[in-house]
């Protein structure tokens, strides 16, 4: 164990002690054979109260943040973020996996899944600079070029250029079980799309409408979303309206993420929907009997459209792949979707 993660300690008079129990985990390489044998102290910490057990900070006698505690992966988070602003990085605005350094040629870009690190740049001068800071501070050990992460497969090509992620071993394993023979397609330039649909009162319980939407890149989907709308849209237009403004917080997001990353969009992203109503409502700011009861928030849609953000665009029922996100179709129509949305060479 690490040095003074535990010692003895007398326990106070009235307090709650978290238990702790051993978990043993064999870790897998790229083939799906056992690489690493693995045994972990880790708290019961679903037996800890919010204000009594933790706060933001946790209780003296424990010296460092383990497995199983509420106010672990924030500890560790705030550790490792400190860690990596001391040595230069910046946590990216979208999203906080994300740290980035320097810029053009010697960009570097960390990301970070609890202790499970990648690290991405053209210069492999700049992330051995990188590993050898941040095994100044912990104890930890690179495995060379990435290859297998988070049960993910990395191959790519550098003469050819071409990075290839996919989950063969997982997704075999799981058409094996379920008789499965799909595959996924994704392929394409780094170009933003979205599909937004909705149902209007299907729910018969409270009338309520369900929302979807497909954010795509590239042909293949990165985020998707089916929902009940928690406002009860009073026409079909609207419930449409909704999920379109749902779609575009989520286009807003990317398009941030992207730029980052070094693939701005340059030209407005397009936001497809099969609702002329709801498209026209986007497009026109114009209050009438079908919308002035609208919350203002709905209509921030309008103000990223005039601004050139986002495009809205007619697309047919038929070439709508989120439809199969808002309610339960017939096979034909569920496939096609499936097919539509990247999901599938077929």
């Amino acid at each position: 164990m690490w040095p003074h993660a535990v010692r003895h300690a007398t326990v106070a008079r009235n307090h709650v002690l978290t238990k702790c129990k051993w978990l043993a985990k064999i870790k897998t390489d790229e083939k799906g054979e056992p690489s690493v044998y693995k045994s972990r102290l880790v708290a019961k910490g679903f037996q800890q109260k919010e204000k009594e057990d933790y706060k933001e900070v946790f209780a003296p006698n424990c010296y460092k943040a383990i497995y199983g505690l509420k106010q672990a992966p924030r500890c560790w988070y705030n550790r490792l973020a400190s860690a990596l602003e001391g040595i230069g990085f910046r946590a990216s605005a979208c999203d906080e996996s994300l740290f980035l350094m320097g810029e053009g040629e010697s960009l570097v870009l960390l990301l970070v899944y609890v202790d499970d690190i990648l690290l991405f740049s053209s210069s492999d001068k700049e992330i051995d600079g990188v590993q050898q800071k941040l095994t100044e501070q912990f104890k930890c050990k690179s495995l060379g070029e990435a290859r297998y992460y988070l049960g993910m497969h990395i191959e790519r090509d550098t003469e050819r250029g071409w990075l290839k992620l996919h989950q063969g071993q997982y997704i075999n394993t799981l058409a094996e079980k379920y008789s499965l023979q799909e595959e996924r397609l994704g392929e394409g330039n780094v170009f933003l799309s979205c599909f937004a649909d909705a149902t209007w009162a299907s729910e018969h319980e409270d009338s309520s409408s369900v929302g979807g939407y497909i954010c795509m890149v590239g042909g293949g989907p990165v985020s998707w979303r089916s929902k009940k709308q928690s406002e009860t849209a009073l026409s079909s237009v609207e419930s449409e309206y909704m999920a379109m403004f749902h779609a575009a917080k989520e286009m807003i997001w990317l398009r941030r993420l992207l730029k980052e990353i070094g693939h701005e969009q340059t030209c407005a992203t397009p936001l497809f929907s099969d609702s002329k109503g709801a498209i026209a409502m986007a497009r026109n700011a114009v209050l009438h009997g079908l919308n002035k009861h609208m919350r203002i928030k709905w209509h921030w849609l309008r103000k990223e459209v005039k601004l050139g953000t986002l495009d809205p665009i007619y697309v047919k029922t038929q070439q709508q792949p989120a439809d199969f996100l808002t309610k339960r179709l017939a096979e034909e129509p569920h496939w096609r979707c499936v097919r539509m949305a990247g999901m599938s060479l077929n």
